[in-house]
């Protein structure tokens, strides 16, 4: 007979484990030497609004985040990359409009 309520599942990562240094798929471009702007524009595109929204928030998690400040300026970087190429217009202003309603506050203290 199977015990009730079944025993949890033995977990894969040991508890110690350091987080992952990469936060997430974006964060990974942005930070990328040399920068990969056009591949960081191409996986934008690919999000849908709510998916770009949290890409966004995840950069940045507050004042004690310095690779998070990196990231900021880093995806500040790729933003005017984005806006000087004069490709897909809209959509990069778009981009502009959330980041910056995500991350005035935090743009200004940089």
């Amino acid at each position: 007979e199977m015990p009730w309520p079944p025993p949890p599942a033995a977990s894969t990562t040991p508890p110690s484990a350091p987080p992952s240094p990469v936060r997430s798929r974006l964060a990974s471009l942005l930070a990328a030497r040399p920068p990969h702007h056009d591949a960081t524009t191409a996986h934008v595109s690919a999000l849908g609004l709510s998916a770009i929204d949290a890409a966004f928030r995840g950069l940045y998690e507050g004042n004690h985040n310095a690779a998070g400040a990196s990231l900021l300026i880093d995806a500040c970087a790729w933003l005017t990359h984005l806006l000087r190429s004069k490709r897909g217009h809209d959509a990069a202003v778009a981009y502009v409009h959330q980041f910056l309603a995500v991350h005035a506050h935090a743009l200004a203290g940089i």
